[in-house]
């Protein structure tokens, strides 16, 4: 089973491929404002490669959906959410700045995806930490 970073992994290749669908289709609004002098059938050609495009387009779009529904279905590991406080704490200056940064990371998520979840799971840990001390 595939892990909570290869999931990532695989949906920052997604956008990639989606920002490829756009350059293909800028490409086509290129040649179209260039047809003019271009034999009828180079429409025809750019018509079938934007049909594809948009039609590949929505199957990653798709896929997007399918990855990120198997990534919000991973359980959290309470030991990653310790060892992930540990880490932020070390990594920033204060205990605050740690819970600062993850109250951040938690709004750049969707509520109860896999990442929310983790990084809520994160401030839990380190305000218990606050808390404690």
């Amino acid at each position: 089973m595939p892990t909570a970073n290869e999931y990532t992994k695989l949906l920052l290749e997604t956008n990639k491929a989606v920002q490829a669908m756009h350059i293909l289709l800028d490409y086509v609004d290129c040649v179209n404002a260039q047809r003019q002098g271009l034999d009828p059938k180079a429409h025809e050609a750019v018509e079938r490669i934007k049909e594809l495009a948009e039609n590949t387009g929505k199957e990653i779009q798709n896929l997007r959906f399918y990855i990120n529904d198997a990534l919000n279905k991973i359980e959290i590991d309470p030991d990653d959410l310790k060892a992930g406080a540990n880490n932020l704490i070390l990594y920033h200056n204060t205990l605050d700045d740690a819970i600062e940064y993850t109250n951040q990371q938690i709004r750049g998520y969707e509520e109860n995806s896999y990442w929310w979840r983790y990084w809520t799971g994160i401030l839990n840990e380190l305000l218990e930490k606050k808390h404690e001390g």
